[in-house]
């Protein structure tokens, strides 16, 4: 299968996450040559593993590499704490370096000197930040039930919360309730009704939940008060956490960039600039900055950040310009 050879020097970014999996394959100048994708929503993974089992991880990687060989390959992965097994597919034979980041520091490399915030709201949540004496400190992504301020369950969860309680009071009603039920329906594999308690009692997979935060934002930019209340409320969390981040930085009066990343901050404008206006009323110089490279290509640009500056740019722009082809 794997055996048309090209040169080496190629890099693999792998973003393994709550809900797929994608792969991006680098050429040494930066251009993308090729692009993975599994989605856990077309696929059936036992239940907490989402993108992160191995065979989504693997059908991305396999894509991205489309039968090609290296002398060499360089594979930057997003953390988790896999093993190299359960990242690489078993029939590549050819000589792989594998380096296993947090999520966060791909984000950093593309600043010159590697500082910021970076408040990624996907599937889970988490606040991370480096200062510039070095510093380094991540809070949350500590799971759905414990926290994840901010993200997609974190999000969903409470669609299901408000659907429930539309029709307790007239000031509960929100037009989240047939979406929410439909989705509902169609996640339990129940084509008529669905009791949504049990539906949360019986501990779906953390995507199934996540998947309604799209509903939210929906229907919070129809102008239901409701689902504008939920954003905020995702935000304002999210905000406290990112205070703890910056405040043990000392960064509050630091002009550092601001990353969003993950689904929730890039796609929805509600959620974001209430997330920017409450980070701001503590720490006004940071410099809000969406990213919507995706977090695999992030991790295949980390693989060139010892080149040097000019070189590291060039880099990336021919990343960004190649990457709309796929």
């Amino acid at each position: 299968m794997f055996n048309r050879h090209v040169p080496d020097s190629f890099v693999l970014g792998v973003d393994s996450g709550g809900t797929k999996c994608d792969a991006i394959l680098v050429q040494p100048d930066g251009v993308v040559i090729g692009m993975g994708h599994c989605d856990v929503h077309t696929a059936a993974f036992p239940i907490g593993e989402g993108g992160r089992h191995k065979t989504a991880i693997h059908t991305a990687i396999r894509q991205a590499l489309a039968g090609r060989v290296f002398k060499r390959l360089k594979v930057i992965s997003v953390g988790n704490g896999l093993s190299r097994a359960k990242i690489l597919p078993p029939e590549l034979t050819m000589p792989i370096t594998l380096e296993q980041l947090s999520e966060s520091q791909p984000v950093l490399s593309l600043t010159p000197d590697g500082v910021g915030i970076v408040a990624l709201a996907g599937t889970g949540a988490h606040v991370s930040g480096r200062n510039r004496q070095g510093v380094f400190v991540s809070l949350d992504g500590i799971g759905p039930y414990l926290g994840d301020f901010g993200g997609a369950f974190f999000i969903g969860l409470q669609a299901v919360r408000a659907a429930i309680m539309s029709s307790w009071h007239p000031r509960h009603k929100t037009s989240l309730v047939p979406a929410v039920n439909r989705a509902c329906r169609k996640l339990a594999g129940k084509p008529r009704n669905v009791d949504l308690i049990g539906f949360v009692s019986d501990h779906p997979d953390r995507w199934k939940i996540a998947s309604l935060a799209c509903l939210v934002d929906e229907e919070a930019e129809r102008g239901d008060r409701v689902s504008i209340r939920i954003l905020q409320h995702a935000a304002k969390c999210m905000a406290e956490v990112a205070f703890d981040v910056v405040d043990s930085l000392g960064a509050r009066n630091a002009a550092l960039p601001l990353f969003g990343v993950g689904g929730v901050a890039t796609r929805s404008r509600i959620f974001w600039e209430h997330l920017c206006s409450a980070i701001c009323e503590f720490a006004p110089r940071l410099l809000p900055a969406r990213v919507c490279l995706p977090p695999a290509a992030c991790c295949a640009l980390y693989a060139f950040s010892d080149r040097p500056l000019a070189e590291r740019e060039t880099i990336k722009a021919n990343l960004c310009a190649s990457i709309k082809n796929f």
